[in-house]
């Protein structure tokens, strides 16, 4: 799987951006406070939605955080390459914070059960596994032990199934 862009409607201080992606690894710069934290958190929340936080704690929770600055849309529109396809993964997160539809444009047809594609399209990799190792924020260089703990079982579970899932025991 790849990236091929992002469109964002909104999400924190971004606001009716687009943003291309090239072949192979893409490096964010910019200046401070240029956005380079709230896209890598976009592209996150893009992969895996946003869970609410309830009470006192939704004051503070990822939602609340990157409520958009300016407009009234919170959402993206983000396309993948997979398995030769062209995919558009679309949220709205005052809608939906979890949930997305996914539209095959290569077949223009809606992708039935579009959480379940996503897992399959990202080998069954958890957002912490994500996070420390395919898009790894600004001063996150270290994985977590948690992780690790996790990697180790997935390769495992190749080595020994060739089955790309994680097996989580």
């Amino acid at each position: 799987m790849k990236l091929i862009d992002i469109k964002i409607d909104g999400f924190g201080k971004l606001n009716d951006r687009y943003i291309g992606f090239d072949e192979g690894i893409n490096l964010v710069t910019g200046h401070n406070e240029a956005g380079k934290s709230t896209l890598h958190a976009c592209i996150r929340a893009m992969f895996y939605g946003m869970e609410r936080a309830k009470g006192v704690a939704a004051l503070t929770d990822e939602f609340s955080r990157f409520k958009p600055w300016k407009g009234n849309k919170y959402g993206a529109v983000m396309r993948i390459e997979n398995e030769g396809q062209i995919y558009a993964i679309i949220r709205d997160f005052y809608k939906d914070p979890v949930g997305c539809t996914v539209y095959n444009e290569t077949s223009q047809e809606a992708v039935p059960f579009a959480e379940g594609f996503l897992r399959d399209a990202l080998c069954g990799m958890t957002e912490i596994a994500y996070d420390n190792t395919i898009s790894i924020g600004q001063l996150r260089s270290s994985a977590e032990d948690a992780v690790a703990a996790e990697l180790k079982k997935y390769i495992i579970n190749m080595g020994t199934t060739v089955n790309r899932s994680l097996n989580c025991e």
